[in-house]
């Protein structure tokens, strides 16, 4: 898009600021039951200690660039970010059917080395099994990539829209 100008796809304002949501999630614990009680055990209570040995909480902060329209309040996405959405789940769909082409094969190759008599019965369950399991993955992908797609492609007609009307 050529358009500098970036408008408010709620009221087609230019009057815009640039706001930063930011996400914080965190997973993990701090102390363990079952690892202090082990250590207690093996060695009387300093072995309570060993409950927090390995542990650690995983922080994740996620920040969004956002717009918000300072006349009707409005927040909307940056272009760049809704074309990294198209880009990520165009990969993803794409990548969806040959992934679990590989892990069918693999998974057939042990199961063949491990039941050799059974096989060809093994073989068509993990095809079923993945053949399915494929089908939804990219399906479920295949519609991100379109929503994703229709996002973008209505931003772009909203903008276009309002700067036509401004000339």
């Amino acid at each position: 898009m050529e358009n500098k100008k970036v408008f408010c796809p709620n009221c087609g304002s230019n009057n815009l600021q640039t706001i930063v949501k930011t996400d914080t999630q965190t997973q993990g614990k701090n102390y363990s039951a079952s690892q202090g009680c082990c250590g207690a055990f093996l060695f009387g209570p300093f072995g309570l200690l060993c409950g927090a040995c390995g542990q650690g909480q995983k922080i994740t902060t996620t920040n969004t660039s956002l717009f918000a329209c300072n006349e009707c309040g409005h927040e909307f996405k940056k272009r760049e970010d809704l074309v990294k959405a198209v880009d990520v789940a165009k990969k993803a769909k794409d990548l969806s059917v040959p992934v679990a082409a590989v892990m069918s094969v693999i998974i057939f190759i042990l199961f063949s080395a491990l039941e050799p008599d059974h096989s060809a019965g093994v073989f068509f369950g993990i095809l079923l099994i993945f053949g399915i399991t494929a089908c939804i993955t990219y399906f479920t992908y295949k519609i991100f990539f379109e929503n994703a797609t229709l996002e973008l492609e209505e931003y772009d007609r909203q903008q276009k829209k309002f700067s036509d009307e401004e000339i």
